[in-house]
């Protein structure tokens, strides 16, 4: 029978295993991936002999290294499920060795790799802090395997104080489950003597984790959208953003898309739109460090690499390593933009560093860049301003004005200040940022009829304006419908529900 319980034990084990690296592979990977961008590690002796230089040194520098190979497809699942099949083993040995009870031993365990790995499904709970509790059980297993009452209790405190400087707050969890070991063997004197040494450590050092967590779907959505922007996967962004979604993040994604496939005025209406915000995301004092890590893409496609450096710098600071592999990738990528090769070098020679960053860096030093790359830096040079301006970051208007005027060939910028000005309903902006010479396309079409209808346009003004007349008759359609049920929506919203005329009369606006 024991050999028995031992192996379903050993099968629902191996199946809890089986389950989490599911999990993280191929519903939460995005997760993974981001929490490797927002981390550095570079392979130097100044930096790892710094990690020694603080509390929980050994779980930082082994979290912090394995999460570097999260950028790897499939790396970071797989390097989280033999994390949390570890945590498991420990915590049923150490468990055991206190109840002495296979089945009660075994569902505590099952307990301890659940709560951890609710935990590690937070955006900003780092792998290092699993490694802290690994650690700590370790050091517990260590510290119960002594018969001998005196050498057990000298063991068990230099665990608990060299612990702490390996494991930080893991080694609370060595103190609770050795005390609970010594209760169980009924040595009192043990307890009090483990009691007076976790009270003697200087707990201001330590860093707690966050106690719980939960998998959050809507995060992992927004995280999918940003990353496969990031690697230019722009069909799989497509697939991610086809279903409409109440978060800014998501249609601000859907909208560079579009945008840098040339059709945004064409997609504008088809999609849930809050207002300017589906454009450009608030970098102020309130926004988070994830929005303006993703309002840094905008800008920098748009060539204003002012406002991208700017992104790039807030939100690298405010993230939670305030370091990150992607931001010091955009850095260096902006400098050489801009021609400041000293500037650049400084971020290049950090990536050179690390393991899979380095033939990135090195292919972009000054001396070895190849015709891609000098043809890529010259493209991207000839949108950014050519003239010299100060200006409140939230003045996205007279940015984008700028670029347009430093390079009229701009057309992201000329779309995305146009679509900007509709947002916003300021028909009188949009007309006047608009270029009348062209033939408008559906949407800048419905825009200049409100203005023709406001400003009472003659038909010989209106031709200028090259509306088709089909359109024209759509639009004394939906006046006449507006007029007949006094402005009721319902008998619109069929018909006319994804138009510009829509949402000028109905939507309610959301702006930085």
């Amino acid at each position: 029978m024991k050999f028995r319980n031992n192996h379903i034990i050993l099968f629902i084990s191996v199946v809890s295993v089986l389950l989490i690296w599911c999990f993280f592979q191929f519903y939460y990977a995005y997760h993974l991936f981001h929490k490797e961008q927002i981390q550095l590690f570079a392979h130097s002796q100044d930096v790892i002999f710094r990690y020694f230089e603080s509390p929980a040194c050994i779980s930082n520098l082994a979290g912090d290294f394995l999460t570097q190979f999260f950028y790897l497809i499939g790396g970071g699942p797989i390097i989280i499920a033999l994390s949390l099949m570890l945590l498991g083993y420990l915590g049923f040995s150490v468990f055991w060795r206190i109840l002495t009870n296979n089945w009660l031993s075994f569902g505590l365990a099952l307990l301890l790799v659940s709560w951890e790995l609710g935990r590690l499904s937070l955006l900003s709970y780092p792998l290092s802090s699993t490694y802290s509790l690994i650690g700590s059980l370790g050091l517990c297993l260590i510290c119960t395997r002594f018969k001998s009452d005196t050498i057990r209790l000298i063991v068990l405190v230099v665990s608990l104080l060299a612990g702490f400087w390996m494991f930080g707050y893991g080694v609370y969890f060595t103190a609770i489950l050795s005390v609970a070991y010594e209760i169980k063997l009924r040595k009192w004197k043990t307890v009090i003597a483990v009691a007076v040494v976790v009270f003697l450590l200087p707990t201001k050092l330590l860093s707690f984790p966050t106690w719980f967590g939960l998998p959050n779907f809507k995060i992992e959505r927004i995280l999918a959208a940003d990353n496969e922007y990031y690697f230019g996967n722009y069909d799989k962004l497509a697939i991610v953003t086809s279903t409409p979604m109440e978060a800014d993040h998501v249609t601000y994604y859907y909208n560079l898309l579009n945008a840098c496939r040339g059709v945004l005025p064409d997609s504008l209406m088809s999609y849930y739109q809050p207002a300017t915000l589906g454009l450009f995301l608030p970098v102020d004092t309130s926004s988070s460090y994830l929005s303006i890590m993703f309002a840094n893409e905008v800008w920098f496609k748009l060539g204003d690499m002012t406002m991208a450096e700017h992104c790039a710098m807030l939100s690298m600071i405010s993230s939670p390593n305030s370091t990150g592999a992607r931001m010091i990738k955009r850095l260096a990528e902006i400098n050489l933009i801009n021609n400041d090769e000293q500037a650049a070098l400084k971020y290049l020679r950090i990536l050179k560093k690390t393991l899979f960053y380095s033939d990135w860096a090195e292919q972009r030093m000054p001396e070895n860049k190849d015709a891609s790359i000098r043809s890529w830096l010259s493209d991207k040079r000839q949108f950014i301003p050519q003239h010299d301006t100060i200006r409140a970051s939230a003045d996205i208007k007279l940015s984008l004005r700028q670029l347009l005027k430093s390079n009229p060939k701009n057309t992201i910028a000329y779309d995305y200040l146009l679509c900007y000005n509709l947002l916003q309903k300021d028909i009188d902006g949009f007309v006047q940022d608009y270029n009348p010479t062209s033939v408008p396309n559906r949407l800048y079409a419905e825009a200049l009829l409100i203005y023709a209808a406001n400003k009472r346009l003659s038909s010989n003004e209106l031709k200028k304006y090259q509306i088709s007349p089909e359109v024209i008759a759509e639009f004394n359609d939906y006046t006449q419908i507006y007029e007949k049920y006094s402005g009721d929506g319902r008998y619109l919203s069929g018909k006319y529900g994804k138009t510009y005329w829509f949402y000028f009369h109905y939507a309610t606006l959301k702006t930085l």
